[in-house]
């Protein structure tokens, strides 16, 4: 992404390049695991539709129903995981970008403060 290491919040411990903030960060993840896991998922659907091509021989009508399937699973999984990432703050800096992640890895004792591991960087 044309952002790298711009987006990631100043100050967050080695990274090189980061100007960014919270907002920025989570743009960032946001349209990384959109786009990203999208396409991953369009180019393994594509490996289903041609698998349903040549079962069938070719005859489109017999194949036809999972069309859909493929589109809304391939941009509605990506998109569902990146507005719950926004919602719950979810998108962490990682060295070169900011990504999509579940753990909390902030501990407030060493920290010291308990809001911004809630819902800050780290």
């Amino acid at each position: 992404l044309f952002w790298g290491t711009w987006a990631i919040p100043v100050g967050t411990p080695h990274v090189i390049g980061a100007f960014g903030n919270d907002a920025t960060c989570a743009t960032e993840g946001f349209l990384l695991t959109s786009f990203g896991w999208a396409e991953s998922l369009y180019y393994a659907s594509l490996s289903i539709y041609t698998l349903m091509a040549v079962k069938h021989n070719f005859r489109e009508e017999k194949y036809q129903w999972i069309e859909k399937w493929i589109h809304g699973i391939s941009i509605g999984v990506p998109l569902i995981f990146s507005i719950v990432g926004v919602a719950g703050h979810f998108f962490r800096a990682g060295l070169a970008y900011c990504h999509l992640t579940f753990m909390r890895t902030c501990d407030p004792s060493v920290n010291g403060d308990l809001q911004e591991c809630r819902g800050g960087r780290y």
